[in-house]
């Protein structure tokens, strides 16, 4: 993407406050009242199936150790499956009830490997819900902790099992009541990625099963997953929340704090201040930054929440509605206001760094522990504060676009709009000995070491590694870092995928599920399928060069032919998903603001 504007979908990521996968046409379903044994639809391993009063049922006349029914189509992979669980009888203490997917199955030997959801019901009381992966009674491993579930006899339950690249949630609940918010169950695993889905059975209990859905995943184009590595004493450096729904991130010495699609707000790692478990309540911020072991967050309305520590009066904020941006160094805080002028207040000693200077042309901030740099509108830089390592020293030019510095830190490193990088302060860690190149997007920085994203979405690190801050992860195929920061020995990013790959792949995936099919038979649809897809490309080439007009061109094109308005444009494609395709380019359009 462009260098001035930092990847143009990333600037408004999320901004539709959408999660990063809904609810996509339906692929598959079946209400067992025709009869499954024997079905083109399924295959049967073992023979304790069979269909009672327009159920799936299991039965207890053969106790097989394991009886699987399991769909003959191989490639489910991101999907929403739901369906219904009764639980009849239980016999011995083993007795387990599975969802499989992503699975393959032996048909011979009786054994599934993939993912299982287990409903434990047992004679001698036990009640828990489970996610394992591997051949069931030939070594598992859990993959989510034990869930305890009050699960009666007798009682309808509605069970939702949703796969989306490497998370995965569950979610049970009575088919009497409304269905919960909360997922029971949410972890990331990438063991599986493609697979059969069906129904198990383990031993001689009887249970129920009805009204399998399962729907594809319409991806939505703008959010990221998020991934950590470093230093881990608190939690910082692993395990980060699960979902590819959030857009901003920030590293705090030793936590992290980051902002969701839906404009809330999750934490995790060092909790001395309660930080952590201490967040505002709301699904209203836009901004994040944490300034020690203090949070803030911008609320729509542009006013300020802050939570946390208050050991150099990080809590006492001016009273305003006005912020645009923040932004918080070791124990001092920095905001940009709507009016282009600069406040800060926290810490202050006898540097001045809480003093910004005057003016009205500001349009970026940085914190670092005891200095603060600014990019004034004429694209050069101004810093105030301590300058012991000559982190206020900042380099000649108007060209800078992005400035970046750790809340412990005392360097900074900028980048200017020929994709170059600068660093100045403190270097004994060779946090300033900049990567050379022209292909740099953007930039964040860890107390002692940092980061720049190439255009291509791969990074650089480069300073401190004592605990493997710099050991960027490898991240999933077709995925970018979209953003990147780092704490005094752990670092954090956002990854992504760029909107119109991700277009381009659900029309891919769609035409291999059947949900899209070109309308016209033979080669001549074929033609028009790749003509569709050419103009995707199209588009994707002229947003990276910045040529958002023409863009604009090659997505109405496209929208044409899939809108099902009919001539003058007639459509290439049809189906369950072509709407949602119509959806997704129009979404597209109005991030780039196309007329």
């Amino acid at each position: 993407m462009g260098r001035l504007n930092n990847f143009l979908f990333v600037a408004m990521l999320c901004l539709l406050g959408m999660s990063t996968t809904v609810m996509g046409a339906v692929i598959f379903s079946d209400d067992f009242e025709d009869g499954i044994i024997g079905s083109q639809d399924w295959m049967v391993i073992g023979n304790t199936w069979n269909e009672h009063d327009g159920v799936l049922e299991t039965t207890s006349a053969n106790p097989e150790l394991l009886s699987c029914v399991l769909t003959n189509r191989t490639s489910f992979s991101n999907f929403t499956a739901t369906f219904n669980l009764k639980i009849i009888t239980t016999g011995f203490d083993h007795d387990i009830r599975h969802l499989w997917f992503r699975a393959t199955a032996d048909d011979v030997n009786g054994l599934t490997d993939g993912y299982s959801v287990q409903f434990r019901l047992h004679s001698s009381g036990e009640r828990q819900l489970q996610l394992y992966r591997g051949i069931y009674g030939q070594g598992p491993v859990r993959i989510a902790e034990v869930r305890p579930y009050p699960f009666v006899t007798d009682s309808w339950y509605s069970v939702k099992v949703q796969a989306a690249y490497d998370n995965i949630r569950v979610k049970v609940w009575l088919s009497t009541e409304a269905e919960p918010n909360e997922w029971d169950i949410d972890v990331v695993d990438s063991t599986y990625s493609s697979g059969r889905i069906g129904f198990g059975n383990y031993m001689q209990s009887i249970a129920q099963f009805d009204n399998l859905t399962i729907a594809n995943l319409r991806p939505q184009l703008f959010g990221g997953t998020i991934v950590t590595w470093g230093r881990d004493n608190y939690g910082q450096g692993a395990n980060p929340p699960s979902g590819y729904d959030f857009k901003e991130i920030d590293a705090g010495g030793f936590w992290n704090l980051a902002l969701k699609c839906d404009g809330s707000l999750v934490a995790w790692g060092d909790n001395n201040r309660n930080q952590c478990t201490n967040l505002p309540d709301g699904n209203d911020y836009i901004a994040i930054a944490t300034p020690g072991a203090a949070g803030l967050a911008i609320k729509s309305d542009n006013s300020l929440v802050v939570w946390g520590s208050n050991d150099s009066g990080q809590l006492v904020p001016p009273d305003t509605n006005d912020i645009k941006d923040i932004t918080g160094g070791g124990n001092h805080c920095l905001a940009l206001k709507l009016d282009s002028t600069l406040f800060a207040w926290g810490k202050d000693d006898e540097d001045d760094r809480c003093n910004p200077p005057d003016g009205n042309d500001y349009i970026a901030i940085a914190a670092g522990a005891c200095h603060n740099v600014a990019i004034k509108s004429d694209g050069t830089l101004v810093a105030w504060g301590a300058n012991d390592y000559n982190q206020c020293d900042v380099p000649e030019g108007n060209d800078f676009c992005k400035i970046a510095c750790g809340s412990g830190s005392y360097h900074t490193v900028a980048l200017r709009t020929d994709g170059t990088l600068e660093a100045w302060g403190r270097n004994d860690s060779n946090q300033c000995n900049v990567p050379l190149g022209d292909d740099f997007v953007d930039i964040g920085c860890g107390a002692y070491h940092s980061f720049a994203i190439k255009e291509n979405g791969t990074t650089e690190a480069w300073g401190n590694n004592d605990w493997g801050q710099r050991d960027v992860p490898s991240i999933p195929a077709g995925f970018k870092f979209i953003k990147i920061d780092g704490g005094s020995c752990h670092s954090i990013g956002l990854i992504g995928k760029d909107p119109t790959e991700v277009i381009i792949d659900f029309i891919i995936d769609s035409v291999e599920d059947g949900t899209l099919k070109p309308v016209k038979p033979g080669k001549p649809g074929e033609g028009q399928l790749n003509a569709l897809i050419s103009m995707l490309w199209t588009a994707h080439d002229l947003i990276d060069a910045e040529l958002i007009e023409e863009a604009c061109r090659q997505l109405s094109a496209a929208l044409a032919k899939t809108d099902g308005l009919g001539p003058p444009a007639p459509d290439f494609v049809t189906g369950p998903a072509a709407e949602e395709l119509a959806e997704m380019i129009q979404e597209l359009m109005a991030e780039l603001g196309c007329e």
